[in-house]
Parts: C-alpha cells; sequence; structure tokens
C-alpha cells in the first residue's frame, strides 16, 4: 500500500466519524432488502434519517461525497441517492455488530451430540465476532472461527441453528480459498500441503498427518486447516455422499469427517513436496482422492471396499 493510499484511508475514516453520515448509510442500506427503491431522494432521506435542518443535512451527505455515496444524474431512469460498495462495505459491517458487538451466547445443541463422547455440543459466541463448537463433557474442540456478533445473537434462542450457521460461514470461506480466493480481501490465494503443524501459524492438532497452509498474497491472511477438511466440498466427494444418501452441506464438517470414516495417508513421492490421499468409506464402496503439494486434488477414484 503507497502512502497516497494511507492518506485516502485516513480521510475516509475521518470522513465517518459522525453519527449522522453513519446514520445515513444505514438509512440507505435498509431501504433496499425492506422492499424500497435503492436511491432515495434527498427529503425522504433525510426524512429517514431525522435531520430537520436541511442545509445540516447537505453538509453532512456531501461530505460522504462519491466514496460512500453515490447519486444519480437528472434524466436517469432512478432519481436520489443510493450507496457505492464502499457504503455499502460500511453498511455491512455495522450491521454485523462489528464495532458495537452483541450479548454472548453459551447455549448446548439438541440435534448435534459430540463424536467422542455422545454428550450435547456447546456452542458459544463471546459477542466479539469469534465462535466456538465443542464439547463440554469431554472437552474435544470442533471449531473456532469467525462469525458476526449479529449473526450470533439472532440465533442465540436456537442453538443447533447457530451451529448450523456457523459450521456454513467457515465453510464457505474455506471453499474460497481453496478456490484460490481470499473471502476478506479478493486477493489470490497460495496453498501448500504440510506436514509439520510446527511450521504453521496457527493453534491446530498436531497429531493430524498433514494440513494446507492458504496464504493471500494481498493481505497475508488465511487458514491453516487439515487435509481431510478440505476436500469436503470436492465434487466427486459431493457427488460420493449423494450416491450414499449423506447430505454433505447439511451435516457439520466434522460429524461428515466421523461419517465417512477418513483416513489419511502421507508419502513423499513428488520432487515439490509431501502428497496426501485422503480415503473414506461409506456402503461398501470407497473413495480416494490425492492431493499434491500444492494442496489441490489431482486424482480421485472410486473402488469397492
Amino acid at each position: 500500500m503507497s502512502h497516497s493510499d494511507d492518506r485516502t484511508a485516513t480521510e475516509a475514516f475521518e470522513t465517518l466519524a459522525d453519527a449522522t453520515r453513519l446514520d445515513i448509510l444505514r438509512e440507505l442500506g435498509r431501504a433496499e432488502p425492506h422492499g424500497a427503491p435503492t436511491a432515495l431522494s434527498f427529503s425522504e432521506l433525510r426524512a429517514r434519517v431525522g435531520v430537520r435542518d436541511s442545509s445540516r443535512f447537505n453538509y453532512h451527505l456531501q461530505k460522504l461525497g462519491d466514496t460512500f455515496v453515490g447519486q444519480f444524474d437528472e434524466g436517469d431512469e432512478k432519481d436520489g441517492y443510493f450507496l457505492t460498495y464502499a457504503g455499502y462495505t460500511v453498511y455491512r459491517l455495522l450491521v454485523r455488530g462489528v464495532f458495537a458487538g452483541s450479548p454472548a451466547v453459551d447455549a448446548r445443541t439438541d440435534d448435534w451430540t459430540c463424536p467422542e463422547c455422545g454428550s450435547a455440543l456447546a456452542v458459544s459466541s463471546r459477542g466479539d465476532g469469534v465462535a466456538d463448537v465443542d464439547c463440554p463433557a469431554c472437552g474435544t474442540d470442533y471449531l473456532h472461527y469467525e462469525f458476526p456478533p449479529h449473526g450470533a445473537a439472532e440465533r442465540s434462542d436456537d442453538a443447533d441453528d447457530l451451529l448450523l450457521a456457523v459450521d456454513a460461514w467457515a465453510r464457505s470461506q474455506l471453499l474460497l480459498f481453496d478456490r484460490g480466493v481470499c473471502p476478506w480481501c479478493g486477493g489470490r490465494v497460495d496453498s501448500r500441503l504440510t506436514t509439520d503443524p510446527h511450521t504453521l501459524p496457527h493453534d491446530v492438532d498436531e497429531d493430524a498427518p498433514a494440513f494446507v497452509r492458504y496464504v493471500c498474497g494481498g493481505c497475508g491472511g488465511g487458514p491453516s486447516v487439515e487435509v481431510d477438511y478440505t476436500v469436503l466440498d470436492h465434487p466427486a466427494l459431493v457427488a460420493f455422499c449423494h450416491d450414499h444418501g449423506i447430505d454433505s452441506r447439511g451435516t457439520p464438517i466434522w460429524h461428515l469427517v466421523e461419517r465417512l470414516d477418513v483416513a489419511i495417508e502421507v508419502g513423499g513421492d513428488d520432487p515439490d513436496g509431501p502428497v496426501a490421499v485422503v480415503s473414506m468409506a461409506e456402503g461398501g464402496e470407497s473413495l480416494r482422492l490425492r492431493i499434491d503439494a500444492d494442496g489441490t486434488v489431482t486424482d480421485t477414484g472410486r473402488s469397492s471396499v
């Protein structure tokens, strides 16, 4: 990032340091999903924000400028103000509860039990954007990942719904990482297979035989994931599950691994680094997926058990 980019970002954050301007972004964002036009006229937007002084409201609206709020030109089919991409980004952060946070959530599930001991799983959110799924009885941790505070608070009355939502959120982002797209900034992602957990910057299960490390070239972010978790949305596995009556999308990721009796073999027959073979079995049939040193699936095959 250049110094000019830093100045632009500083100016943008200074622009947002006003409650009225944030209210403008909120009202423009709320207009679309509630059936109102995506563009609001000056008078309608001012009424929604609740500012009586027209000149004062216009001052704040102009401060948001083209960066956060756009305006249709005269003669366009639509008329009024609308959110730009940057405006929508800020609006979504506000809705997620990223800055304000939400009450903590800690609940026990009814439908999902611990694969290790059979006790009810717990799903919790500290209200700061991180959610956990674990077993209070035996102490096994199943998922620790970011999840919007608003989404957790909205599902605080249904632990099973919250568990599936956290699982879906984490898996959707993992799918993007695996396809080389950073879900956080849109940058290109590099992936590497490793068998040494001590080379990873994240806390991982050191007993796992192999991991895929994702690194974004833009923001530098990316998770370290056990190799069998990275293939659960691969078309070959989805088809395998479908053929055997398993809902791979509606089953939490750790339950799916347990159900399919996953096994991992690691070898070193690739000059670029280690390779891994993930195999699973169901209904008298097995599926094998080969993951090369760059963390991608290069070969699949089915056979009778």
